[in-house]
């Protein structure tokens, strides 16, 4: 079911309490992001070594699981574009991107396009953001489905605190989509998406879920929950800044489960999908 009112688009995966639904994919790695810089001139990575522009390797955390750490070979952090690089780069094990330490109001405002998310079952998760400066809360999305949030937002979005913002306002104008998954499975969750928006690109989105290699149809699975879409500000209730083109865009990726969002200030439209590949 799909309600409009007032600039705000709730999808709900079905009726009755709007809980955002718990994350149960157990990933063998973790990488954890914890500044909000970006270094565009990222183009290497280095494997298990502590040399190169882009260095990922593996730590014993104990219990049998590790966590996969990078850091971009200039300042000993790992940014949200490191830590895609190096799951793209170890295949065939789940990996799951987190944060912690992200002060302020946890903005991400990459300086180039991050590369696309090719790392099958990869989980972005940002409402797990330890000791940041604000707590993420998937709360409750209340009760009554979608009427309460349509009727009194505030309410319905009292115990709800959104995780990092990933800002696409600073991006060139030739980049095109915020974060561009060509993998399956892939699951992200809890993260205030806005700013995709590039003349170059028509549609430009926050999130767009396509094929590889302009194989139609290649790849298929994941989700988008808990998140913020559109020109929203960090509350969920006003309307700031640069917008996306469109929130989501579906080209030739079957099977995503759209859920408990909330894209509102979207210039084109909130979800959009295309039929074929490319």
């Amino acid at each position: 079911m799909l309600r409009l009112s007032a600039g705000l688009l709730l999808i709900p995966a079905a009726l009755g309490a709007l809980v955002v639904p718990a994350f149960a994919q157990e990933a063998d790695r973790v990488l954890y992001v914890d500044t909000l810089s970006d270094n565009q001139d990222l183009d290497s990575i280095d494997q298990g070594s502590t040399s190169g522009s882009l260095e990922c390797w593996e730590q014993d955390s104990g219990g049998g699981s590790s966590q996969l750490l990078c850091h971009d070979g200039v300042t000993a952090d790992c940014t949200l574009r490191s830590a895609i690089l190096c799951a793209n780069a170890y295949a065939g094990n789940r990996f799951e991107i987190r944060f912690r330490d992200l002060p302020g109001a946890m903005k991400i405002e990459p300086t180039g396009a991050l590369p696309a998310i090719t790392a099958d079952h990869l989980v972005i998760d940002g409402f797990q953001c330890a000791n940041c400066a604000e707590t993420p809360d998937p709360g409750t999305l209340y009760t009554a489905a979608e009427e309460l949030l349509l009727s009194d937002p505030a309410a319905a979005l009292a115990d709800f605190q959104i995780g990092p913002t990933l800002d696409g306002s600073s991006l060139p104008v030739a980049a095109a989509h915020l974060l561009k998954v060509q993998a399956n499975d892939v699951v992200i969750r809890g993260l205030h998406l806005r700013g995709a928006s590039a003349p170059a690109t028509p549609n430009a989105a926050a999130v767009f879920f396509g094929p590889r290699d302009n194989d139609a149809f290649s790849v298929s699975g994941g989700s988008l929950s808990g998140c913020f879409i559109g020109g929203l500000d960090r509350s969920g209730l006003a309307l700031v800044g640069r917008r996306n083109d469109v929130g989501v865009l579906l080209r030739g990726h079957g099977g995503v489960q759209i859920s408990h969002n909330l894209l509102s200030g979207n210039k084109v439209a909130g979800v959009m999908v295309h039929p074929g590949g490319g």
